[in-house]
């Protein structure tokens, strides 16, 4: 059904009908709700464009009395026609609805968001704060720590290495010859030589570990000088 804006024009014609008498029952009752809206079909529109037109030309054939009693204007009948009443108007469309959404669907992308805000979060704080363990004993950020327990673990390897070496040059002496002083100074002169090449091999890490943060800062210096 095509429905049309209601215009001053239009509302005052549907208010104008709703006084004439001879109006139909069901145009009264279609009309009579139409009077503060928005729009209105363009068939309730015809009708009531022909009750006035016919009003009006039946009021001006009749005597003074008559057109007093019917409260009709004196306007001319061409006002009522329907392209008279039209000026101004256009189709009417009304406003889009957005469906709601379902709750439980509300509900779980809530629940995704909050979850996705809480791990950003953690993500950014990750390299501020570690453990309350840490927080509160050691108050060692988490970088450090972590630098640290690398460290740890790369003596520990060094020492395990000279150990096991110890261990299997000892071993492997025994093949050579029986004397136990002869074995463990075997065994010792392998276990340095592996921990030397443990202790070179860590501290090239160590220097290199330790050079890395350095390179950043200087382009960052750089770049300031540049832009100055």
């Amino acid at each position: 059904m095509t429905e049309i804006t209601v215009t001053p024009i239009i509302r005052d014609a549907i208010n104008q009908a709703i006084e004439v008498p001879e109006c139909d029952e069901t145009l009264l009752k279609s009309i009579q709700t139409l009077s503060e809206a928005e729009s209105i079909p363009l068939d309730v529109l015809v009708n009531v464009s022909k009750l006035l037109v016919a009003e009006h030309s039946n009021s001006l054939a009749m005597d003074e009395d008559r057109q007093d009693t019917t409260n009709i204007s004196p306007v001319q009948p061409t006002q009522y026609y329907l392209h008279e009443l039209m000026k101004g108007s256009s189709i009417y469309k009304a406003p889009l609805k957005r469906p709601s959404r379902n709750p439980e669907l509300q509900a779980r992308l809530d629940r995704i968001a909050a979850d996705n805000q809480n791990k950003e979060y953690a993500q950014m704080v990750k390299s501020v704060v570690g453990s309350e363990k840490e927080k509160l004993t050691f108050k060692i950020p988490h970088d450090e720590m972590q630098e640290i327990r690398g460290h740890v673990t790369a003596i520990i390897n060094v020492l395990f290495s000279i150990v096991a070496c110890f261990g299997a040059f000892y071993k492997m002496s025994s093949v050579v010859t029986s004397d136990m002083g002869i074995r463990v100074l075997l065994s010792l002169f392998g276990a340095i030589i592996v921990g030397i090449a443990e202790v070179t091999l860590y501290m090239s890490y160590l220097r290199v570990a330790l050079n890395t943060p350095d390179k950043p800062k200087k382009k960052k210096i750089k770049a300031k000088t540049k832009t100055r």
